[in-house]
């Protein structure tokens, strides 16, 4: 059977690609990198308001994730001596920053989507493919011999072991963290509120989902005591961090993730495009590895749809060649901008931190970079005729 597209893993980044390519009459066939998980994530997504605005735009869809609040705020903190250095970001006039949503929601809104766009998608349980790549197509065979072809492979799957990456160049590096991600109840003191503290310990966010629920996460070194805490002593120990914010948090589950990073040269090789964390797997700290996901995904439908309109090949080398440039900017600076965060802000050196702090102030007075910061985490410049 003939495809447009074959899209290797079963994540958000693969369902929304395929999503977008469906709006355009484009034929997908996903195949899911792995077996369904039988524990249900906790993890939530920022989606920034050029994301939504994206994503409603390619789905058609009014009222993007109604479950979830706007976020018109976040507040920074920088805790690491008597005195805390303050740093807040707002839109003009009360706009939307953005929508903290549960993966889970996200997760079954594109599950729908797909069941009523199934005329233009495909889903494959698991199997491991092993692609023949040809001039103008690639080739594989399912479980039962069938022959599947298609002009262009994504892969959006996980950083296991693939001969389907050993084409590819990444910089790499061990984190050696793990990510507290709790679901918790609050009582808050103001609402449409983010909040990220730098504590001595680790970044430790506090995201609103609607109403009481919020998620909390904590990137923590991996032999950190924090880690062993018994649920109750956690609980108290962000009671006392977010006392200023919230009168009451009470944590309703945890999960731990490892945090690692990784950065793709270049997004192609051949007629395989890496799609997702897989081609820039970045700290969390900032909240925008799915934002810059999107960005991707808005680019390269771009540049095949004006291809395809120009009668010309939708998977040629000029497609993605134009696709990779675009991105490459945009993409080498948050990677490598969160992950020198991170080490600025877990930084020990006294020296260091003091520079850190005054930064922030200095951030803090200016209008003119506090506005620049908000308009690249909302991302709405990157959509501007896509």
């Amino acid at each position: 059977m003939t495809y447009d597209f074959i899209i290797y893993g079963n994540g958000l980044s693969s369902k929304l690609l395929a999503l977008a390519f469906s709006r355009n009459n484009f034929k997908s066939l996903i195949i899911a990198d792995k077996k369904p998980k039988t524990k249900e994530s906790n993890l939530v997504t920022f989606i920034s308001e050029g994301s939504l605005k994206y994503i409603a735009k390619a789905l058609e869809t009014d009222n993007l994730f109604p479950e979830s609040e706007n976020i018109e705020q976040l507040y920074c903190e920088h805790r690491v001596s008597k005195k805390a250095t303050k740093l807040e970001f707002k839109n003009p006039n009360r706009l939307s920053l953005g929508k903290i949503v549960p993966n889970a929601i996200i997760d079954e809104f594109f599950n729908n989507k797909i069941l009523s766009n199934s005329q233009y998608i495909d889903i494959s349980d698991h199997y491991d493919i092993t692609p023949i790549i040809d001039d103008n197509k690639i080739t594989i065979r399912d479980r039962s011999g069938e022959v599947k072809s298609s002009g262009l492979l994504f892969y959006s799957a996980s950083r296991q072991e693939n001969d389907l990456l050993h084409k590819f160049e990444f910089v790499e590096k061990k984190l050696d963290q793990v990510a507290i991600s709790a679901s918790v109840n609050i009582r808050r003191k103001q609402h449409n509120l983010a909040y990220q503290l730098f504590t001595q310990d680790g970044p430790v966010a506090l995201l609103p989902v609607q109403g009481n629920e919020a998620s909390v996460v904590w990137s923590l070194e991996k032999n950190s005591s924090i880690l062993k805490l018994p649920q109750n002593d956690l609980e108290n120990q962000l009671n006392r961090l977010f006392e200023n914010h919230v009168s009451e948090l009470k944590i309703k589950n945890i999960q731990t993730q490892k945090l690692s990073f990784s950065y793709a040269k270049k997004m192609h090789q051949d007629k395989i495009v890496l799609i997702g964390n897989v081609a820039h797997n970045i700290h969390p700290i900032a909240g925008q590895g799915f934002n810059l996901t999107v960005k991707d995904i808005s680019k390269i439908v771009f540049y095949i749809k004006k291809n395809r309109s120009l009668g010309l090949d939708f998977n040629s080398k000029q497609v993605l060649e134009n696709f990779n440039n675009s991105r490459k900017f945009d993409n080498f600076a948050f990677s490598f901008g969160t992950l020198a965060m991170e080490n600025i802000f877990s930084n020990q050196n006294n020296f260091i931190r003091y520079f850190t702090s005054n930064g922030l102030s200095l951030v803090n007075r200016s209008k003119i970079l506090k506005n620049f910061f908000i308009e690249k985490a909302t991302g709405k410049a990157n959509f501007k005729n896509y």
